[in-house]
């Protein structure tokens, strides 16, 4: 099953914790007040993602040994417990979570797909510059549109005006996964790790 390819790639790297969540999780582990009060106006399916996303995010604060606390929905990221940073994702049933220590990094993303993507995403993904390496089969539109989804995910919180469209970041493949760039913020330099499962792509990246 896909979660133990999941639980299969602990540690992803010292420090960060990891945490995964199924359907058969859904009001298992019951919601923090902070939390069960964002899902009062939601639809069945997004509740039951929303819920299991807090599941892994519970299982991950657990994994990296940290004090367990609501993951909350205040901003378009998920807030976790004060001294951690975060974040959740969740696909075809099957959500992930990543979390480590705010005193050893500013922001972690997470991405996992595991669904096909449609041949007409590339002119959504990709920027002009990065057509070239898919054209060379270096990677697959799949492969960048979850590293991008990843470093969204990390970069909205930092950025003045939170992370640019996916189009405008840019990944240069190297081994393990992509290097990150954002021309209208030359500081953002950081990496994007790849990884492959059994019908699916897990991408992550820290942010120190």
């Amino acid at each position: 099953m896909i979660e133990r390819h999941l639980e299969a790639l602990r540690p992803l790297q010292r420090g960060i914790g990891l945490g995964t969540a199924t359907l058969a999780d859904f009001e298992q582990l019951p919601l923090y007040p902070e939390e069960a009060h964002h899902t009062t106006n939601m639809s069945p399916g997004r509740r039951c993602d929303f819920w299991m996303g807090r599941s892994a995010a519970r299982r991950a604060l657990s994994d990296l040994g940290a004090d367990p606390g609501p993951v909350r929905a205040d901003h378009r990221w998920p807030t976790f417990p004060p001294g951690t940073v975060g974040s959740v994702s969740h696909s075809g049933g099957v959500a992930v979570a990543i979390v480590g220590s705010a005193m050893r990094f500013r922001s972690l993303g997470v991405d996992l797909e595991l669904r096909p993507l449609d041949a007409t995403a590339a002119r959504l993904v990709l920027g002009p510059g990065e057509f070239s390496w898919l054209a060379a089969g270096e990677r697959t539109c799949a492969e960048a549109f979850s590293a991008k989804e990843a470093a969204f995910k990390a970069l909205d919180p930092l950025l003045d005006g939170g992370a640019p469209p996916l189009r405008q970041i840019r990944l240069d493949p190297t081994e393990g996964g992509f290097e990150v760039r954002v021309a209208t913020h030359p500081q953002v330099q950081s990496f994007v790790s790849i990884h492959h499962l059994s019908g699916g792509i897990l991408a992550w990246i820290a942010v120190s």
